[in-house]
């Protein structure tokens, strides 16, 4: 069915929205009540679905049929936006949905008109976006971020958005642009710190995970000293968990020259960036040695990436 069709018959206004306040409001209630249902019906019986062909069912079951004609005369001849009461109607399983905002949304000082339709089939929401002056009819537009669940049993409708979140790599060890405890460096016991990751990007068949320090006397980029790098990790996995150095993993070089995990242990203040890769099927297996900083392993292996994500902290000797 036609949304299009179906907007011809809607009451004569304008709805102009910021952008993202449609969705930043949906997002934040997440769920609204079923304030009515749109359903097509061939009155005429002739096989078409005309611009009258629609009834609407508000929330306490009361049904209107669209007449299709929003001039003023007919408005003022059979009420409020030329809608025709039908008692003891019994109206088609309905195709579009209507929920009502409840919060001034455009900034106009009422929420009289801050409502959405929902694409019962699709789940599709749309805003009103404008009138075209000459047909009469709404200018809409779909809010590609945003999807609906109508669960008309319940007379609700969940909306959630279509943007997967971040990929994102986080430690218990330490915080993103934390201090780094001397457990993890040469000063304490050097072992590995642990690794969490969500979000993981549909594509994922591997991981691979690189940390490394560019600050003075190290070099950047390629000439970073490498201090831990583990390859070959499966797409099952969502974590590494605290020394998990001394497990089965496929690792690499570092800096001292072993192979495994060397923790800091600079001169003065450091920083050490550790990046999460998330890999295609297409990415080939690192053998048990490879030397690699982030920055190489960037260069060489760039169309097999599909996602990732740095985490970094300091330690100061």
């Amino acid at each position: 069915m036609k949304l299009s069709s179906l907007f011809l018959l809607l009451p004569l206004f304008v709805l102009s929205l910021k952008a993202g306040a449609l969705e930043e409001t949906l997002l934040s209630t997440k769920t609204y009540d079923i304030a009515g249902e749109f359903a097509s019906y061939d009155f005429n019986q002739d096989g078409n679905i005309a611009p009258s062909d629609w009834t609407f069912t508000t929330a306490d079951g009361t049904v209107y049929q669209l007449l299709g004609d929003t001039s003023e005369a007919n408005v003022a001849k059979v009420g409020v936006f030329g809608w025709k009461l039908l008692p003891g109607f019994t109206p088609n399983t309905p195709s579009f949905y209507l929920a009502f905002l409840s919060k001034d949304v455009d900034g106009d000082g009422s929420t009289k008109f801050d409502w959405v339709v929902i694409d019962g089939g699709a789940g599709a929401v749309y805003k009103l976006a404008g009138q075209n002056p000459t047909t009469k009819s709404f200018q809409y537009a779909n809010t590609s971020n945003i999807k609906a669940n109508v669960n008309r049993q319940n007379r609700k409708i969940e909306f959630s958005s279509t943007l997967q979140a971040a990929f994102t790599l986080t430690s218990a060890s330490y915080s993103s642009g934390g201090i780094i405890d001397a457990k993890y460096s040469c000063q304490g016991s050097n072992i590995s710190p642990q690794y969490s990751w969500q979000n993981t990007p549909a594509t994922t068949t591997s991981f691979a995970l690189i940390m490394d320090d560019e600050t003075a006397p190290c070099g950047i980029g390629d000439q970073a000293c490498k201090h831990w790098s583990v390859f070959n990790i499966a797409s099952s996995m969502t974590s590494l968990s605290e020394n998990a150095a001394t497990s089965a993993l496929t690792q690499g070089e570092n800096y001292v020259g072993s192979v495994g995990y060397e923790g800091p242990c600079p001169p003065s203040k450091h920083t050490y960036k550790t990046t999460l890769y998330a890999l295609n099927a297409n990415m080939p297996s690192i053998q048990s040695g490879a030397a690699l900083t982030r920055s190489q392993f960037e260069k060489m292996y760039k169309s097999y990436i599909v996602g990732s994500s740095t985490i970094e902290g300091t330690f100061t000797p």
